[in-house]
């Protein structure tokens, strides 16, 4: 068996300020010696850990430089000899810069400006921003300013006078372009950036539990993109826990109706506890620890499906309970009737059951309807002023709603404590001297009080989360 040949120390130990180029080290491997053992990469003088090599692997087979051409023995591609020439190339190359466009520079958020730099370079140094000759050029004190408040915020981190961006950080940019109008391309090669991070790790954890269905690895893609991690880290310290549990919610989706995994037999087949993957479950979708909201439709004390603010399903249910809503109210307006909700809501529910749910959902999905109308127009309300006149009609319209709501069930609500005051009276007839018995009554006024002030609070807590 000829010799093999193994890179310059350089390349394999770097110095303490560069990182390892897992990619490059692979790369070279494989374009010097005909084809390379797994022993190769895992034994002196690479001595890489097992995950980091099959993570590297699976990657790079994925995009076509390496070739599996037996068990434990792999071979560079055509692709994979351009992609070493290109690595090596930018090695030898002195250090440049990719600057922003001039669309995030001229509005003079430097905070924006910083955040942009340390994402689209390896590492950014204090003197990038303050040089004459910079593109960014930005004066020491805003500087300075800027720089600390995103290392406050976890989004940068400094090590050896180098700022890098965080897993916080990278989440923050991706909100952050949302705000600029860039053309398609230019947000989809962004984003691919971001994608490219995670690909890595979340193509191991598909080949490992076996995750062959497109829509839920997407579903699972998507969270994972969206719901940062770092946010339980102090908590829950094993990251796959976390992926395990986005992977909970992304199974269980209407779309997967009838299928289901129960909390048991997920804990069971994924080695997660069932206590601590329902408690983020609960945590995730009730109280809402990211800034994503989640849905749930309860279809028996045991089985849940879940979805998400934003994506298309909640997309096309607010789109054809917003169509019904209008209409009615425009019809009642014009024929000057008295809006029926049990109407309304029976008419979204044949409209959303042909087109978006299976028909076996219809009992859930009434139960599930009213909250998530409220919902509807309490986030509409909660915006602070109307501008144009549609603007203000709608505004309009859902605060109906959010009346015909609120008067519904707490009329409900009140024959409810009637009844069961009359039950406490005639208690305290046959015993007049039991104390608890007028802290009950006293407890029923007090949420009778809340019930019709009900309104009111919630407007105000939606405030807070539109601002927040």
């Amino acid at each position: 068996m000829s010799k093999t040949n193994f890179p310059p120390k350089e390349i394999y130990d770097p110095p303490a300020l560069e990182k390892k180029n897992f990619e490059h080290i692979i790369l070279w491997m494989l374009y010097n010696n005909d084809e390379c053992e797994w022993a190769n990469f895992t034994q002196k003088p690479l001595e890489l850990r097992l995950s980091t090599l099959s993570k590297y692997l699976s990657l790079m087979k994925g995009r076509g430089y390496v070739e599996n051409i037996s068990r434990g023995h792999y071979k560079i591609t055509p692709e994979g000899k351009k992609r070493y020439l290109e690595l090596s190339q930018a090695k030898r190359k002195e250090r440049t810069l990719s600057y922003p466009p001039k669309l995030i520079t001229r509005k003079r958020n430097y905070d924006h400006t910083l955040l942009w730099m340390v994402y689209n370079n390896n590492y950014c140094k204090w003197s990038d921003f303050i040089e004459e000759d910079s593109p960014v050029r930005i004066n020491q004190s805003s500087l300075s300013k800027n720089i600390n408040l995103l290392l406050d915020k976890g989004f940068i981190e400094k090590e050896d006078k180098k700022y890098r961006i965080t897993r916080s950080g990278k989440v923050e940019y991706s909100r952050m372009l949302q705000g600029y109008n860039l053309d398609r391309q230019s947000i989809l090669e962004e984003e691919s950036k971001r994608i490219e991070d995670i690909t890595m790790k979340i193509i191991i954890f598909f080949e490992k539990y076996s995750i062959e269905d497109k829509n839920i690895q997407f579903r699972l893609l998507n969270n994972i993109l969206k719901l940062d991690y770092t946010r339980v880290e102090a908590m829950l310290t094993n990251e796959e826990d976390f992926d395990k549990i986005l992977l909970y919610i992304s199974i269980n989706h209407p779309s997967q109706y009838p299928e289901y995994v129960t909390t048991k037999e997920f804990s069971n087949s994924y080695k997660i506890k069932q206590s601590k993957l329902e408690y983020y479950i609960d945590e995730i979708v009730e109280n809402q620890i990211f800034p994503i909201k989640f849905f749930k439709i309860n279809v028996e004390s045991n089985i849940n499906y879940y979805f998400q603010e934003g994506e298309r399903l909640e997309i096309m249910l607010r789109a054809i309970i917003e169509d019904h809503i209008t209409k009615f109210t425009y019809l009642n307006k014009l024929f000057s009737r008295v809006l029926d909700i049990k109407d309304v809501l029976n008419d979204i529910l044949e409209d959303i059951c042909e087109l978006l749910f299976p028909i076996e959902l219809k009992a859930s999905l009434n139960e599930f309807l009213p909250n998530y109308i409220n919902y509807l127009a309490y986030k509409i309300e909660a915006k602070v002023e109307f501008k144009e006149t549609l603007d203000k009609l709608e505004g309009i319209i859902w605060q109906d709603m959010i009346d015909i709501f609120q008067s519904r069930s707490v009329e409900e609500l009140q024959d409810e404590y009637r009844e069961e005051i009359e039950k406490i009276d005639l208690k305290i007839e046959s015993k007049p001297k039991n104390i608890d018995l007028y802290y009950s009554i006293l407890l029923k006024f007090l949420n009778l009080f809340f019930l019709k002030n009900y309104h009111k609070f919630t407007v105000s807590l939606i405030r807070l989360q539109t601002t927040f």
